[in-house]
């Protein structure tokens, strides 16, 4: 029996593509570290980005509420108001129907029951005009400060972790409301007094009274001039002025920057696993490795999201604190020029998002 010839182990080639396979397998196991790493971000991204996205929501909604309050607070005053101003009239049309000028049956006895309904009311009528004007300035300076928080709370509390940090921006010590003029109260409680009429008086009689007062511009002008004179009974111009409802800001404009809040939130990841697996990738290479780890991280270790309250109803900026229809939305976010970022933070964090928002972020859009 012959045995077999050995072979020399220059011409040997087995194991060839053992070698291959460990090679192989190596750059296969880094390949998954490193999708593992990136899928990672991802998930770490998306989960600060809803805490970025529910915090502004958060804040622009508050500030909504705020808005309706100051609105339903205008509405209250104007009416009450009007209320008073429509018993004056009543009484005013009733003593001319005495006279004979566009006569109604019951002249006689609602003239009596005007004027002491207008003495009875008069006087709480300054006091819900002046509790109006008290409230709808608290309203004012505590909103924005409860938007803030709650923001936050719905940025970092509750998605905690990942989220480490939340910032509201900007800060604003108040809405972008301030007070308005007694002649405003005076014109829109005169016009709301006149379908107050239509309720003791018939349309026939309000026509023939609108028609003896053309001569002083109709009954709505003496509908306007009856609310004046019973502001004029408070001879103070300082009492006066803490019985006005409020407005926008003149130079607030909708839909700018005034009806806007951001928030951005922060934290940290681990992303020791996947490094390992990114230098094993790189075949060692630490410094390309590491430069693909913190630009993943980078990106994943921030999210901001912006929001705006806004007014749909009618009428535009005039009418936006006479309506309660102040909304909230999440908008896009555009960071901006270098040099405006919101943190502002003693922290190696802060130091970081500063230097990416100067190097690689302030033409970027976001969420």
């Amino acid at each position: 029996m012959t045995q077999p010839e050995a072979k020399s182990l220059r011409k040997d080639k087995s194991g060839a593509i053992m070698v291959m396979g460990v090679f192989m397998a190596a750059l296969m196991v880094g390949f998954i570290y490193y999708v593992k790493g990136v899928g990672d971000a991802i998930l770490f991204k998306e989960r600060m980005q809803d805490g970025a996205d529910s915090g502004a929501f958060a804040a622009v909604a508050t500030h909504a509420r705020g808005m309706n309050l100051i609105a339903l607070i205008n509405i209250t005053m104007v009416s009450v108001l009007a209320v008073v101003t429509a018993f004056r009239l009543l009484a005013i049309m009733s003593a001319l129907a005495t006279i004979g000028i566009c006569v109604f049956p019951g002249a006689g006895g609602l003239l009596d029951e005007a004027k002491d309904l207008e003495q009875t009311y008069v006087r709480p009528l300054f006091s819900v005009l002046r509790a109006g004007n008290t409230a709808a300035n608290a309203v004012v300076t505590a909103i924005p400060i409860a938007a803030e928080a709650y923001a936050i709370d719905a940025a970092s509390l509750t998605f905690t972790p990942p989220v480490d940090v939340a910032l509201a921006y900007p800060s604003y010590d108040a809405l972008p409301v301030v007070p308005s003029t007694i002649t405003e109260l005076t014109q829109r409680a005169g016009t709301a007094a006149l379908p107050l009429l239509q309720k003791r008086l018939s349309g026939g009689t309000i026509d023939c009274f609108d028609n003896y007062f053309q001569n002083r511009g109709g009954l709505l002008e003496v509908s306007i001039e009856a609310a004046m004179n019973i502001m004029a009974i408070i001879d103070n111009p300082t009492t006066l002025a803490g019985m006005v409802p409020q407005k926008l800001l003149d130079d607030a404009v909708l839909s700018g920057p005034r009806f806007q809040r951001g928030v951005l939130t922060g934290g940290e990841f681990d992303f020791g696993l996947s490094e390992q697996g990114v230098e094993v990738a790189s075949w060692g290479q630490t410094e390309a490795a590491e430069e693909v780890q913190r630009a993943m991280q980078k990106m994943s270790r921030i999210a901001l999201a912006n929001g705006e309250f806004y007014y749909i109803g009618p009428g535009g900026r005039d009418e936006s604190l006479w309506n309660q229809q102040w909304k909230a939305r999440l908008r896009r976010v555009r960071l901006g020029d270098p040099g405006g970022y919101p943190c502002e933070e003693q922290s190696d964090l802060c130091d970081a998002l500063d230097e990416m928002y100067r190097r690689d972020l302030h033409n970027a859009v976001v969420h």
